[in-house]
């Protein structure tokens, strides 16, 4: 498996646990790249800005996804 050298995890893995939340989340699988790219660009940004590692700002990032879903199916329950 290949790693990514801007990230500390093997990139092929993690990729394919987002492609399986995003779909879980009712995300067309075209859009699973897309929305994957535009999280870990923004983990970078996040690490960056605030001196966090990378898996904490995707951690953190995604605690936010699963938080905007629950409180979307609350909406619409």
């Amino acid at each position: 498996m290949s790693r990514d050298p801007e990230t500390p995890w093997d990139r092929e893995q993690l990729d394919y646990l987002l492609a399986k939340t995003w779909a879980a989340l009712g995300c067309p699988p075209e859009k699973s790249e897309e929305l994957t790219m535009q999280l870990m660009r923004r983990a970078r940004q996040l690490a960056e800005k605030t001196g966090r590692s990378e898996p904490e700002a995707v951690r953190h990032l995604m605690e936010l996804v699963r938080r905007s879903y629950e409180r979307r199916q609350t909406e619409t329950s």
